[in-house]
């Protein structure tokens, strides 16, 4: 595993942990959750944004990504499902809770 119980449970900085809460995504109490749960409780912050998806993290389709992948990378096109405005608008909303998590 990347992180022990051990090594978690001794985090000594502040901790913010974002999951998605979308029912088709992975498991969150197997994932975000359980990682949160094995942090300090007074240094970590979990946030499930409701709408996000596993791509989310990744950069922003251009309008010809997707058939641009499904031609040469059958498969990888799935990288750019909601890959453009609406992954541009969870990136805001990630930039703003993680500002908002910097600035307490």
């Amino acid at each position: 595993p990347v992180f022990s119980r051990q090594s978690l449970a001794a985090i000594d900085i502040p901790v913010l942990v974002l999951g998605s809460g979308r029912a088709d995504m992975l498991d969150q109490s197997l994932e975000s959750l359980a990682l949160a749960a094995a942090m300090p409780p007074k240094l970590v912050r979990h946030l499930e944004l409701d709408d996000a998806g596993h791509f989310d993290f990744m950069g922003v389709c251009k309008p010809e990504g997707y058939a641009i992948l499904k031609k040469n990378l059958p498969g990888d096109e799935i990288v750019c499902v909601k890959g453009g405005d609406e992954r541009e608008a969870q990136h805001r909303r990630i930039i703003a809770e993680i500002l908002s998590f910097l600035e307490e």
